[in-house]
């Protein structure tokens, strides 16, 4: 009879861990769609990596690392619009609050550390690039290297402060870049080669008086963009 007890309690025991590990598995957080985004955004499927980060912020609307996917999926896809608008909300409330969840994204012990509001920021100032509204992409391009202590950084003070969490190749280093191609593209050639010469070997110093001169620049803005240094 002792025996009967026992295996009865237990299978109620083994019953009882079942039907929590599956309801665990049918019931995902709002972080576990996002982190599954992320996971179909590193192997390029940006359409439905973007599905998984719509149904992160449909089950919760204050998850910020929802619309940071969001941005940078809907940049992939050529939807800018989109794009901006969800970096804005991002960012927005990533700056309003912070909760539990932001913190356990920023120390996960993930090198470089997941931070919404620095690749919303970030993802801002390249969306607005692609948009050819460059005085934006110049704003959020500074906020970035201002808050993250790029400001100064050149490819010889070694590693950038910043660098993309979910793609590392992807660091201040290209929004230098940015800043560099939308002063190019206002006629300010003068800064977009100080901007040119923290990515590049010296000596570089063509004469922007010439138009030779300001073409060369120009292609090495364009060889800058399939030709970055290294992070």
């Amino acid at each position: 009879m002792l025996r009967q007890e026992i295996l009865k309690t237990c299978l109620l025991i083994f019953v009882s861990l079942l039907l929590f590990n599956c309801r665990k598995i049918a019931t995902p957080t709002e972080m576990d769609m996002s982190e599954y985004g992320w996971v179909l955004f590193d192997q390029g499927s940006y359409e439905k990596s973007n599905q998984w980060f719509f149904e992160a912020v449909f089950e919760d609307t204050s998850y910020k690392d929802g619309y940071n996917g969001l941005g940078w999926t809907y940049g992939k896809i050529g939807e800018l619009d989109s794009s901006i608008s969800n970096f804005k909300l991002g960012r927005r409330r990533g700056l309003q609050d912070t909760t539990d969840r932001d913190y356990n994204l920023l120390f996960s012990g993930e090198t470089p550390p997941h931070n919404p509001v620095k690749e919303c920021t970030a993802g801002l100032a390249f969306a607005y690039h692609a948009k050819n509204d460059h005085k934006s992409a110049i704003s959020y391009s500074d906020t970035l290297l201002n808050s993250v202590g790029d400001s100064s950084y050149t490819k010889f003070t070694g590693t950038p402060g910043w660098k993309f969490s979910r793609d590392v190749t992807i660091s201040s280093i290209q929004v230098i870049w940015v800043l560099a191609s939308s002063y190019f593209a206002q006629g300010n050639f003068q800064e977009s080669l100080t901007q040119v010469k923290r990515l590049v070997d010296p000596p570089f110093e063509p004469d922007l008086t010439t138009v030779e001169g300001v073409a060369e620049l120009a292609e090495k803005i364009e060889w800058l963009r399939n030709n970055p240094p290294a992070p």
